[in-house]
């Protein structure tokens, strides 16, 4: 055999097996116990007769799969660790309700004795050692690489589940959130640069990955600063084709280590483009925000559906025009309501042409048993094909370091010419002509050093033909920091950096300046931040290019404080005074938190308050810096461009927020749990919907014993909209009881009610449900259901809900269901011609139940 040749797979004694017993005692211990699986699956057969809106129906029914003959709804994991001794897989089965491209999965790997084998959804790498052939993608493929001696190989044959983005844009003098415009994005591919410093995760900044946004978590981004984020994001429409690659290095010993790599892109086929369902439940409050899953293709129609009936656009709700996958309802929504968006995704493809890429690469390193320093050249050679504009060119990056005593002397030169391209890939490579030296020494409690970099960098733009133009710039960073560690575990850190660049719109330079100061004393734990940037450069307001100055002052005091007993209080505060161009205003962020807890837990309270003025910092315009230029769409990944050389036009804005929110829970005994919250909200500015709101809720949860249980909620919440002038006011309740008492029975009991207010679009509703499970024998069960509402005022509508059912429990985790029911939806408004709809039908259901 192959793999014996390699040494990975050699048969032993312990396969064979002296009898039938032995061999399902063997396969019990190395093959069924080693699999675990979880979640549910429900396989359906559906005979229904449906008069009237089918796609409300659809839309309500069956998770939204209503009208469909077969559906297959749920999620379900299969997961086995060193199955027979050898290998391990993931499966991860998923419907297709919301086309999630992450929710189904399927994973193999082997690795044995030098050799590694990956299967399916694998992240995919060339470890070569050339800076040119590197990169990290999440694909669809095989993927194998052997250490045999002292050759390595490596090879890989996949297709890109989706694409990789490298922009920039300006701080707004707050933390974030910073929407990315891109959702679905992958949380270990996000980079983050800021002013040309690359940060760390998740010390310096948090990702949310469903929404795409970053939050930085111990500082504020000035206008004056850049920030770069370079991520891979996941797709519906388009994918970037395959990529394929070959890499191997040889270990010449002392001589050092040699490499050579070949990697392929391709672009994609055409592709159909299909529509997605995001499905959500009413978030109430009018002034929370929606996120889809995908930005939305602008060409195509968006169709939103609340309880089946089709929303007007700018009367029932508005998209964010800052961010194309950010909405707003204007009323109130409750939980008990479904909303459908029905919109096409935009293809996210950015490729514009097949790339291919050959390597060579030599590393030596020297030194005390090699660990001195080491010298890496990388060089490679590129070519792009297009009907348009082909590319090619040479690549080279010369890279070393070296350490004496205490120093560690770094250098890295690159030569990457305009016409080169790579494989796309999350990073911060570019194309540009490069030289950075450093050196830095640490010895007990000091650290210093100092780097400079000096790039001449090019931008690419394209016409609407997709011809490549590309402008240079000159970018120049001088740094140098030193820490000094005293006593009591005290900190002290100095930062300057000196910025200079000179571009198409105009010479730039900015000095930045950092101190930071943190002490802990006792059980108080505070951190000081100062920061100076002071220069002149082009500044891009909304209509103009002008030179001017900027000047940017900031403060910030981070502290937590452990008073014991239970009681904690933490606090971030920063102020900062910004004059760019000659305007000059304010920004603040300050967030104040304490919780208490009594020892025996039955009181808990949590308090906390933000406010966040950054707003106007947004529009003092956008310092451009130098720093931001070559990304935004280079030879190595794709971005957003704008339109000129010089902006991405994208404006990450600013919001001014103030918000109060306590949360009180008290356990009164050991049957009765209490809990209220109220919340204050004020916000305003680019990413919000600038609005007031007093949220303030009550429940309690009482044990009835014989695990029985009543609740009861009581939620008021009124928002104002100080720029058009409209309110609304609601009032939820909801009671419910819920119970499986000994005995062959288990039911649910539900009533809810809404009372709004606020003009044309307020709406009131009361529902009630009935759920009852009878356990007729050990393996059966008879099931019945009965719900009715009435929404009122602005789209009423009247709903009734009828199922009787019958399981069958084939096994302990399968189970086999027949129901009849009956809908019937009636519009109560006669100039709404959407959301009404009769139906019955026979419904057959393989339910397989393995828990979470």
């Amino acid at each position: 055999m192959a793999f014996a040749a390699f040494g990975i797979f050699q048969p032993t004694a312990s396969y064979a097996m002296s009898s039938p017993t032995a061999a399902l005692s063997w396969l019990d211990r190395n093959v069924w116990k080693k699999i675990v699986i979880t979640g549910n699956r429900q396989l359906g057969l559906h005979l229904d007769s449906v008069s009237g809106d089918s796609s409300a129906f659809q839309s309500l029914t069956y998770f939204g799969q209503g009208g469909k003959t077969f559906t297959d709804i749920g999620q379900m994991s299969v997961n086995g660790q060193n199955v027979l001794g050898l290998f391990n897989f993931n499966l991860q089965f998923a419907d297709s309700r919301y086309q999630d491209p992450l929710s189904s999965r399927f994973s193999l790997d082997f690795h044995r004795k030098g050799f590694a084998f990956d299967a399916g959804d694998i992240t995919g790498t060339l470890a070569s050692g050339n800076q040119f052939l590197s990169f990290s993608r999440q694909l669809w493929g095989v993927q194998v690489k052997v250490i045999k001696g002292r050759t390595f190989l490596a090879m890989l044959h996949s297709v890109a589940h989706g694409s990789t983005q490298t922009f920039s844009f300006q701080g707004n003098g707050s933390s974030g959130p910073y929407y990315l415009r891109d959702s679905q994005i992958i949380p270990d591919s996000v980079k983050v640069q800021v002013d040309g410093q690359q940060l760390t995760f998740p010390n310096d900044y948090t990702v949310d990955s469903v929404v795409g946004a970053i939050n930085f978590t111990n500082r504020i981004i000035p206008a004056t600063s850049t920030i770069i984020v370079s991520y891979e994001s996941m797709a519906v429409n388009s994918s970037d084709g395959s990529i394929d690659g070959l890499a191997s290095t040889y270990d010449l010993g002392k001589l050092g280590e040699i490499g050579f790599g070949i990697a392929r892109q391709t672009m994609p086929g055409a592709n159909s483009l299909s529509t997605v369902d995001d499905r959500y439940q009413g978030y109430g409050d009018p002034s929370t925000p929606y996120f889809l899953q995908y930005i939305p293709l602008a060409s195509a129609p968006i169709i939103i559906r609340v309880d089946g009936v089709i929303q007007s656009p700018n009367i029932d709700y508005y998209f964010s025009p800052s961010n194309p996958v950010v909405f707003y309802f204007k009323r109130y929504v409750p939980s008990t309501s479904t909303i459908d968006v029905f919109y096409t995704p935009q293809p996210t493809s950015n490729l514009n042409g097949n790339r291919t890429d050959y390597g060579f690469n030599y590393q030596l390193n020297f030194g005390k048993q090699g660990k001195d320093g080491l010298v890496n050249y990388s060089q490679a050679w590129s070519t792009m094909s297009s009907p348009t504009q082909p590319l090619s060119g040479l690549a080279r990056g010369l890279t070393g370091n070296y350490r004496y005593k205490d120093y560690n002397f770094i250098a890295n030169l690159s030569d990457i010419p305009d016409g080169f391209v790579g494989i796309q890939s999350a990073s911060f490579l570019r194309n540009a002509q490069d030289t950075m030296l450093g050196v830095n020494y640490r010895h007990k409690a000091v650290n210093w050093g100092i780097n400079t970099d000096n790039s001449y960098i090019a931008t690419r733009t394209s016409d609407s033909s997709g011809n490549l133009t590309f402008v240079h710039t000159r970018s120049v960073q001088d740094t140098g920091f030193v820490t000094m560690h005293g006593a009591g575990d005290s900190t002290w850190s100095l930062k300057d950096s000196e910025q200079s660049s000179f571009q198409s719109s105009g010479s730039s330079h900015a000095n930045i300046a950092d101190l930071s100061f943190s002490k802990p004393m006792g059980k108080l734990n505070m951190i000081l931040d100062l920061n100076r940037t002071a220069g002149y450069g082009p500044i891009e307001s909304a209509t103009s290019l002008t030179q001017g100055s900027i000047l940017s002052n900031a403060i910030s005091l981070r502290s937590s404080f452990d008073a014991g007993k239970g009681f904690s209080v933490g606090m971030n505060s920063s102020l900062s005074q910004n004059d760019i161009g000659g305007q000059s205003t304010p920004g603040e962020d300050f967030s104040l938190n304490a919780s208490y807890r009594t020892k025996n837990n039955r009181l808990n309270v949590v308090t906390a308050y933000d406010s966040s003025n950054s707003g106007q910092l947004a529009t003092l315009g956008s310092f451009l810096n130098g720093t931001s230029a070559g990304y935004n769409g280079n030879g190595f990944s794709g971005g957003y461009s704008g339109a000129s050389p010089y902006s991405n036009g994208f404006n990450a804005g600013g919001t001014n927020l103030h918000r109060l929110s306590n949360v009180i829970t008290y356990n009164a005994n050991q049957r009765l749990n209490l809990s209220a919250n109220l919340a204050l909200t004020n916000q305003s500015g680019t990413d919000s919907s600038n609005s007031s709101a007093v949220g303030l809720g009550l429940s309690g949860v009482y044990d009835l014993h014989n695990n029985q249980s009543i609740s009861l909620s009581l939620d008021q919440n009124n928002v104002a909209f100080p720029s058009s002038g409209s309110y609304s006011n609601s009032t939820a309740i909801a009671l419910n009881l819920i119970g499986s008492p000994k005995g062959p029975w288990n039911y649910s009991v539900g009533l809810s009610a809404l009372l709004s207010q606020g003009g044309t679009f307020a709406q009131s509703s009361l529902q009630w449900q009935l759920h009852c499970r009878n356990r007729v024998h050990r393996n059966q069960a008879l099931i019945f259901d009965l719900s009715t509402g009435n929404v009122f005022q602005y789209q009423p509508q009247s709903t009734l809900n009828f199922a009787l059912g019958y399981e069958y429990q084939l096994f302990k985790n399968v189970a086999l269901i027949g129901r009849y029911h009956i809908q019937n939806v009636i519009n109560l408004d006669p100039t709404i011609t959407t959301g009404a709809y009769a139906a019955r039908g026979l419904d057959f259901e393989l339910d397989f139940n393995f828990g979470y």
